[in-house]
């Protein structure tokens, strides 16, 4: 069986019913024609022999990239650090010398200062003693 989607009352194809249809269509342009203008000016600067524009545009895009590639290796080094840490923690032996609070099967209601609620489908904690 399907479940119903929610659909806002005041809205219609993701904007507001107030907008009229070809405002709606700009908006859905503006993504393609950037696109489009961003592949088309080398093209367009070298037909013109614009050698001035090419440069400012091929510098900015180099840029740009260069600065995402930053990014991109910084978000590697501090996952690759995160994965060491956690990769060095002896989980088992975590597991193994739980406190005796935690040595007990989940029950209906649980207490208002619980920190974490772990349902083990194999391994029961309480096979650790």
């Amino acid at each position: 069986m399907a479940q119903k989607t929610y659909k806002p009352s005041d809205r219609e194809n993701g904007y507001p019913k107030v907008v009229p249809k070809w405002k709606q269509r700009i908006y859905e342009m503006i993504p393609g024609l950037f696109m489009w203008t961003l592949l088309l000016l080398p093209i367009i600067f070298g037909l013109l022999k614009w050698e001035v524009a090419m440069l400012i545009y091929v510098s900015i895009l180099v840029a740009y990239w260069c600065y995402r590639l930053i990014i991109f290796m910084v978000g590697g080094t501090i996952a690759v650090r995160r994965m060491d840490k956690t990769l060095a923690v002896d989980w088992v032996d975590k597991i193994k010398h739980l406190d005796k609070v935690w040595n007990a099967e989940p029950v209906k209601e649980l207490s208002r200062n619980v920190k974490l609620v772990h349902f083990n489908l194999f391994n029961k904690p309480w096979h650790y003693k």
